[in-house]
């Protein structure tokens, strides 16, 4: 059962698209794309083995706001929750989002909005909440800005800590 669902994961992820980034919350990796958010936004899939496993995505971008969306990947069901932390000038912004389980449309949205002149840089860090679970499972995160302005995103590994 278990080679099933990772082959469908495979299969699923292979359909629609986008790269995936198999790395254990303790490997050693780097992961990075760029892409401009109009019509084609960065987007990081991960693949979690455990309910216990967390990943960690880096977003800086040029634009004067960072939308954060997340999408279950092949068996509908799986709710994951975000937990976006952007620091500037000493303090920090702490954004959550709750997807809703879908697989065809990102859920659980958050923003964070540029402050004076400086990149946004944040970190985004997902687990997993309830749902299916079968694994391992696979999600996605969205990451887009406005018009003419790019997201670079690199999966944090090994994790680091974040503020309480």
């Amino acid at each position: 059962m278990k080679r099933f669902a990772l082959l469908l994961l495979v299969l699923c992820m292979s359909f629609i698209g986008v790269a995936v980034a198999i790395a254990g919350p303790n490997d050693v990796g780097v992961f990075e794309r760029t892409g401009d958010a109009v019509g084609n936004p960065a987007v990081e899939s991960v693949t979690f083995n455990t309910p216990y496993d967390a990943y960690q995505i880096r977003s800086v971008t040029d634009g004067s706001y960072l939308q954060i969306g997340i999408e279950d990947c092949c068996i509908a069901g799986d709710v994951w929750s975000t937990r976006t932390i952007c620091r500037h000038n000493g303090l920090y912004r702490d954004v959550r989002g709750l997807g809703n389980g879908s697989t065809t449309n990102y859920t659980g949205v958050t923003t964070v909005y540029q402050s004076g002149s400086h990149d946004i840089d944040c970190i985004t860090e997902i687990h997993y909440v309830k749902g299916v679970d079968i694994w391992g499972a696979g999600m996605s995160l969205q990451f887009k800005t406005n018009a003419g302005s790019n997201v670079t995103t690199t999966i944090v590994s090994p994790p680091v800590p974040l503020p309480n």
